[in-house]
């Protein structure tokens, strides 16, 4: 049997720095003590959490950190919220990530988070349609990991002209893609990769 941790990246108000280390010093531990994986959570800011919450909005970052830190053990979110940036950026971030953390450690976890409308409104984009645009996200940044030449995307939600994006995933075709599901009719990815799913 394998074990692993799920670290929240939400803590009581110190500062955002404080809170890091913490969430640093857990996962740092937990491959000492022979933990298989790492989950950590993205969190975006709320009116509610000003000064007294702080959050994680960028894992990537963290694990990037943390793999100089540890030996063994596997990272990734819970969840990348893939619907609420480009996928073109996504995929870019998440390539480097994989070959900064190294070993085949770096895994990406997706899924469309907290039902909140605040995240993408504020960023001009609908909530309504937050689970369409995921998929078309998906496949979008599917399409950037295996394209051996520049292509354009004229989707519903994305569109781009002449795509690069480098680098490619540490080892092809891509890291493993797992994803939170409560009923089956919420799966993504089973027949676009051959991901993990996380029953929650």
């Amino acid at each position: 049997m394998e074990f692993g941790i799920f670290s929240n990246g939400f803590r009581p108000h110190t500062s955002a720095s404080q809170t890091y280390e913490e969430d640093l010093n857990e996962i740092v531990l937990a491959d000492r003590l022979g933990f298989r994986d790492a989950y950590i959570s993205e969190h975006h800011g709320e009116p509610v959490y000003i000064n007294k919450v702080d959050t994680l909005p960028v894992p990537e970052l963290l694990m990037c950190k943390v793999a100089g830190l540890t030996k063994q053990i596997r990272m990734g979110a819970a969840v990348k919220l893939i619907h609420l940036a480009h996928p073109v950026d996504t995929a870019i971030q998440a390539a480097v990530t994989d070959h900064v953390v190294g070993g085949g450690r770096f895994i990406f976890g997706f899924g469309s988070g907290f039902p909140n409308p605040l995240f993408a409104n504020e960023r001009g984009l609908s909530h309504e349609d937050r689970h369409p645009r995921l998929r078309e996200s998906l496949d979008l940044i599917l399409k950037c990991w295996a394209a051996e030449e520049p292509f354009d995307w004229n989707g519903k939600y994305w569109q781009g002209k002449n795509i690069v994006a480098t680098p490619r995933p540490l080892h092809a075709p891509h890291m493993p893609i797992p994803q939170p599901s409560r009923a089956p009719n919420s799966l993504y990815s089973e027949r676009r990769t051959s991901s993990n799913v996380w029953c929650v």
